[in-house]
């Protein structure tokens, strides 16, 4: 009896352990519905970083501030996408309006 409920215990701590982990893996930006390239915020963020702000691209805007945020949204919007996909240069413009919340 006693052995049954120790591991019983010891199965609802790891239970617990493994759960309450994977709702702190989201880091600073809360549980999203997708992960990885099929949610187009991640998508954005790293086509953003990748392809339009590195120290080599050239739609690099800078630092990353509202003002320079919502000028790249314009400029996404109104069809000067650089070299960027039209898939990407969407999930750039979402990442960036979810992010500053346009």
């Amino acid at each position: 009896m006693m052995k049954n409920r120790k591991l019983l215990l010891a199965s609802m701590l790891a239970g617990i352990a493994f759960t309450s982990a994977e709702a702190f893996a989201s880091g600073s930006f809360g549980g999203r519905g997708g992960s990885g390239l099929q949610d187009p915020y991640n998508y954005g963020k790293i086509v953003f970083h990748k392809k339009v702000n590195c120290s080599a691209c050239s739609m690099a805007i800078g630092n990353l501030n509202e003002t320079n945020a919502t000028k790249l949204i314009k400029q996404l919007k109104g069809g000067n996408s650089g070299d960027l996909t039209k898939r990407e240069s969407q999930a750039v413009v979402f990442y960036l309006e979810k992010r500053f919340k346009s």
